[in-house]
């Protein structure tokens, strides 16, 4: 009698339903316990509800404080980025923060927007607008003047700088019982010293 040997090799057709079940049992696996398609790390999706109630109040010249009632998520609010002027300043995680080293006399306007911890952000809460308060105070008295006198026509001046981060310049005066001489000069900011001349 004649033996036929078998072809063990699988067919095509095989190959293609082990590889649709390899396929489903991976999609599953991502599955979360539920059964309802969340992925592993929770997904959310969903972003935190618009902040309102912003307040902007100049507190001085060079300061603005800032505030907004809390928005609500799922899972709750992480930080609230805050944008000046149409641009991105900071993050707080806080409702309440303040911008400083500003202008006097200047408009100022912000939004808030919210950011939960996967990242989602809420749609920015409407611009709310103020101005700083113009500055009143003036520079401390420069101190340490002292005259040297280089020729007959010639004195030299010099002082101590005064400290004011918004210090535009010094005005230097002198006796106008002098003939010939400006009452009034302008020093910048930069400079503590003078050198003037008489004139004839």
């Amino acid at each position: 009698m004649r033996t036929i040997a078998k072809n063990n090799q699988p067919t095509i057709g095989m190959l293609l339903v082990m590889l649709l079940l390899a396929l489903l049992f991976s999609l599953n696996n991502c599955k979360g316990n539920g059964g309802d398609g969340a992925t592993v790390d929770g997904g959310d999706r969903t972003p935190p509800t618009k902040p309102t109630n912003v307040v902007v109040s100049s507190a001085t010249s060079t300061r603005i404080d800032i505030s907004w009632t809390a928005s609500s998520d799922d899972v709750g609010v992480a930080e609230y980025k805050l944008y000046c002027n149409k641009a991105y300043l900071k993050s707080v995680p806080t409702t309440t923060t303040s911008d400083a080293g500003l202008a006097p006399a200047t408009r100022y306007c912000y939004a808030v927007r919210a950011v939960d911890s996967s990242k989602n952000e809420s749609n920015k809460s409407d611009e709310v607008c103020t101005t700083t308060l113009p500055d009143t105070i003036p520079p401390a008295i420069p101190t340490g003047l002292i005259t040297m006198v280089v020729s007959t026509n010639q004195i030299n001046l010099a002082w101590n700088a005064n400290t004011e981060n918004d210090l535009a310049g010094y005005l230097v005066y002198r006796d106008p019982a002098f003939p010939g001489l400006s009452s009034l000069e302008c020093v910048p900011p930069h400079r503590t010293g003078c050198v003037r001349r008489s004139r004839r």
